[in-house]
């Protein structure tokens, strides 16, 4: 069905989806995407700096379903910024990951479009 896809897409991943989404499946969804508008592949980064640390899994989206502190970074300012983008039909996004509370940044959020920008996970 990627072919026949005209819509613009955001396509959102996580350093630590090593299981059930990996880079190279990643890759392979963002090249079949051979007809849509626009696209952006980005990756978020784990963060181990403060605590609770920040898990970029692939359960990482349900955090906010289980009422849980540890990845509402990942799901605010990835995932729902990601949504407000596309409802705002933009898939260039600039992330704001927000800052430990000792003052030090979160991990910034990496744009791997074209996929070969985020050599270090091939």
């Amino acid at each position: 069905m990627a072919p026949a896809t005209t819509v613009p897409i955001i396509q959102l991943w996580g350093d630590l989806d090593n299981r059930y989404a990996t880079w190279p499946e990643q890759v392979e969804a963002y090249n079949f995407l051979t007809n849509v508008e626009s696209k952006a592949l980005y990756s978020a980064q784990s963060d181990t700096h403060g605590s609770p640390s920040l898990s970029a899994g692939h359960i990482a989206p349900v955090s906010f379903w289980e009422d849980t502190a540890s990845n509402d970074s990942l799901d605010y300012r990835y995932y729902f910024a990601a949504i407000d983008a596309a409802l705002d039909s933009r898939v260039n996004i600039e992330f704001d990951m927000g800052r430990w509370s000792d003052g030090d940044l979160l991990n910034p959020i990496l744009d791997c479009t074209p996929p070969e920008n985020c050599s270090q996970f091939y």
